[in-house]
């Protein structure tokens, strides 16, 4: 199978495998990559907009300032990838494989994280407002100063997890858990509690009702 690349600057190339190749700034704007192998590329800058990325295998590739909006990348692997400064609204990341991936200072504002593999993930400063973020794995994740308000986080498992100065104003934590985590000057006003873990959690300076 070839692949024909388009780049922003008018010029076009064609590939037969994508593996490690240089491919930023290219548009993949609504196309069909689904299981396609695009281990170690280089995708800064890429447009990605509502493409159909599932089970694609991006693991160490460079994503950073990708535009992936309203993209399908259920069951991809993007494992240790750079998605620094990446765009994701609506974005579908059910059952990915996100671990030890550069997230920081991200925006998954409404994105279905469900049953993800967060492990070890950096996302400090990340916005993950009203993200539905069930089932997800994020154990000994980086969650320092992150805006978690109004997520779903039922049933994550957040054992290790730093989330020292986070915003969990309105999280839904039932069946959450957080044991071993950092929450120091944590914001958990008006979270919602229902057999939620905090076994050796350290709570110091967390804001509560």
């Amino acid at each position: 199978m070839t692949y024909t690349i388009k780049y922003y600057d008018g010029s076009i190339k064609k590939f037969k495998l994508l593996v490690g190749e240089d491919l930023s700034k290219s548009n993949f704007r609504g196309l069909d990559f689904r299981g396609v192998d695009m281990r170690g590329c280089n995708l800064r800058g890429a447009d990605l907009f509502g493409a159909n990325l599932t089970g694609a295998i991006l693991e160490e590739a460079d994503l950073e300032k990708c535009d992936l909006r309203e993209c399908d990348l259920r069951a991809a692997d993007l494992s240790h990838s750079n998605l620094q400064k990446a765009f994701f609204w609506y974005t579908d990341l059910r059952g990915a494989d996100l671990r030890n991936c550069n997230l920081r200072g991200i925006s998954l504002k409404s994105s279905d994280l469900r049953g993800a593999d967060l492990r070890s993930c950096d996302l400090r400063g990340a916005i993950l407002r009203w993200s539905d973020l069930r089932s997800c794995n994020l154990r000994g994740a980086s969650l320092e100063s992150s805006d978690l308000r109004g997520a779903d986080l039922r049933s994550c498992d957040l054992r290790g997890a730093i989330l020292r100065g986070a915003d969990l104003r309105s999280c839904d934590l039932r069946g959450a858990i957080l044991e071993s985590s950092d929450l120091r000057w944590a914001d958990l006003r008006d979270v919602f509690l229902k057999e939620t873990l905090f076994k050796d959690a350290n709570l110091k300076d967390a804001e509560l009702d």
